[in-house]
């Protein structure tokens, strides 16, 4: 059952979060196991700092704070859970 606030793909942010974040670990897993956290880090961080989002670009960009109703943040939390889990299953994790 979709959450009260949920947008019209019927998904809430927190559960958009959830499912496309830890794919952002997965882009970066292949890379190396040391440094694997810093792309996570780096956009959470980001995200926090950055101006309100007005523009396109910055609601890319601070997707993780955006309501679910937000295309913006709908379509990037696809993109990089698709891209995660990808780069992931082709590359595997750094060894």
């Amino acid at each position: 059952m979709p959450h009260a606030d949920a947008g019209p793909a019927g998904i809430a942010a927190p559960e958009r979060n959830s499912r496309a974040f830890p794919d952002v670990a997965g882009i970066t897993a292949d890379s190396g196991g040391r440094y694997a956290w810093t792309l996570p880090f780096a956009l959470l961080s980001f995200s926090f700092l950055a101006p309100p989002p007005t523009s396109v670009p910055m609601q890319v960009a601070t997707w993780m704070l955006l309501p679910s109703g937000t295309a913006a943040g709908t379509w990037t939390a696809l993109v990089l859970a698709v891209a995660g889990t990808a780069a992931y299953a082709v590359a595997g994790p750094g060894r």
